[in-house]
């Protein structure tokens, strides 16, 4: 018998469960577009473009710790 995992699930399966949860702090994402970054929650309330990845990672750390 299969475990149902997150770890199993394809990129596209993983990311749907965070799309169905919108509103939630549930994944947050630093990807890399052009010569900066674009940050994103899952909670739709939180989106910043930064130069700097580690700069992004602490922002998304702080954003996380802030939301109840």
């Amino acid at each position: 018998m299969a475990e149902d995992s997150i770890f199993s699930d394809g990129p596209q399966e993983f990311f749907q469960t965070y799309f169905v949860n919108e509103g939630s702090c549930d994944a947050q994402s630093i990807l890399p577009v052009g010569d900066h970054y674009d940050c994103h929650c899952t909670c739709g309330s939180w989106d910043v473009t930064v130069t700097d990845p580690d700069v992004g990672l602490e922002l998304a750390r702080r954003h996380t710790r802030s939301t109840p």
